[in-house]
């Protein structure tokens, strides 16, 4: 029995592999700046609101638990807001049912909400590391399995010193 020799991966395998890389590297980084910017927009915009805790939930899966708070809360031209928060364990259990609770909301959209002290900045950074990761490393995949051209020669260079 001879044994075989694999041959090594075709360029078109690698150039699919780092454009794969590359653009999930892009949408990991488009993710991450959306979170940076809302960040930015909750601290450059944002208005504080009091209020109220409606009911607190926790939810757990096998990969995660999450604690969801409902509440209310009027916005600055009277509209009555209500909705669902997800907050931290720290925060879920500070929180009690009936009891006020700062909410800070984007004026343009009081749907936009979040328990005051909660932020997503760790989510933001998270993915705008990946996503670069991801980026760097699919694309030097990629360029290095594109097909390079043949170099051109000129008259000058074929001559030999």
């Amino acid at each position: 029995m001879t044994g075989t020799r694999r041959s090594p991966p075709a360029p078109a395998f690698w150039m699919l592999f780092g454009g794969s890389g590359l653009v999930l590297g892009l949408m990991f980084f488009g993710v991450g700046a959306w979170f940076a910017i809302e960040e930015r927009r909750y601290e450059a915009e944002g208005r504080i609101a009091e209020g109220l805790v409606l009911a607190k939930e926790r939810r757990a899966t096998a990969r995660e638990r999450s604690y969801l708070v409902r509440l209310r809360f009027t916005a600055a031209d009277g509209e009555v807001v209500e909705g669902e928060a997800r907050v931290s364990e720290a925060t879920w259990r500070r929180l009690a049912e009936r009891r006020p609770v700062e909410v800070v909301y984007l004026p343009a959209r009081p749907s936009s909400h979040r328990i005051r002290g909660e932020y997503a900045w760790t989510a933001a950074l998270v993915f705008l590391i990946l996503g670069v990761v991801f980026a760097v490393l699919g694309g030097s995949v990629l360029v290095r399995a594109m097909p390079r051209a043949p170099r051109a020669t000129t008259p000058e260079s074929r001559v030999r010193r």
